[in-house]
């Protein structure tokens, strides 16, 4: 998770949060059913944990649905 966390503020750097979706890599076809969720696990909590730090990932997105403006929480 560590390692997402530190991969992600890199990002980061160059990229504006909202913009920056968090997704696995290609490759999960290939590994077993354990491992692929583990690695969905470990990038779930990553995001988690950064979106609760200040200034790092937004909590909600601003979304609009015919004219009205809504938050969509994450």
């Amino acid at each position: 998770t560590d390692e997402i966390k530190s991969a992600l503020k890199k990002m980061l750097e160059k990229i504006d949060a909202d913009k920056l979706w968090v997704n696995p890599d290609c490759g999960l076809k290939t590994r077993g059913e354990k491992e692929t969720l583990a690695s969905l696990h470990n990038l779930v909590k990553a995001a988690k944990e950064l979106r609760e730090e200040p200034n790092t990932l937004p909590k909600s997105r601003i979304q609009s649905d015919n004219g009205l403006v809504k938050t969509q929480e994450y």
